[in-house]
């Protein structure tokens, strides 16, 4: 599988089909219940900021963490 490259000024649009007639979406640890046929933009922002890296914890840690990365649920 090759990985999906976006530059800085892309657009990604996702637009969801389903038999129900809602989906759950969930973004920045915040759940959002959508209609189905709505569309999601997702582009760069107008603004930057900084993310703050200590020795203890990074971010690739962190996200590998919060998404449950190498977890052996049969455990």
């Amino acid at each position: 599988m090759r990985p999906l490259v976006i530059p800085n000024n892309g657009v990604l649009e996702l637009r969801i089909e389903a038999r129900e007639g809602n989906y759950l979406c969930s973004m920045d640890s915040r759940v959002f219940t959508l209609d189905v046929g709505t569309t999601l933009r997702i582009q760069q922002a107008d603004f930057k900021f900084r993310l703050v890296q200590t020795e203890i914890q990074d971010f690739p840690t962190t996200l590998r963490n919060k998404l449950l990365w190498g977890l052996d649920r049969r455990n």
